[in-house]
């Protein structure tokens, strides 16, 4: 129990810092949730809001880059792809394991007909 309340007595002091709740719970090893609950009445002070808000708009930034690099990698794949400089067909496959990745393919859930025996042109 004595753990506990010191943990109740450092999150709050780390909240009145201006530390977010995730870095709190990170810190102490606790759930965002107990944070939650033992700091809900303290107002930060607005030095600590503008410290909270400039991570956010970082992690933000951050997710945004990200996803736009992805985007910019899948576009300059299906360009290659198109152009005929990548070929991503089953012709390295060995032929047995063409036929169990096409029955995979196949078995894995609703599929129509039409996919297999196409699947099964390529291959010939």
């Amino acid at each position: 129990m004595k753990k506990k309340t010191e943990q109740q007595k450092a999150a709050r002091i780390l909240r009145k810092k201006g530390y977010s709740m995730s870095e709190i719970a990170v810190k102490l090893m606790v759930s965002q949730s107990s944070i939650s609950l033992w700091t809900k009445d303290i107002m930060l002070s607005p030095v600590a809001q503008k410290r909270i808000h400039s991570i956010v708009l970082s992690r933000r930034e951050t997710v945004s880059n990200t996803l736009r690099r992805k985007k910019r990698n899948r576009l300059e794949l299906a360009d290659s792809v198109a152009a005929g400089e990548m070929h991503l067909g089953v012709s390295s496959l060995r032929p047995n394991m063409f036929s169990v990745l096409a029955m995979i393919y196949f078995c894995e859930g609703n599929k129509m007909i039409v996919m297999l025996v196409s699947l099964i042109l390529i291959r010939n």
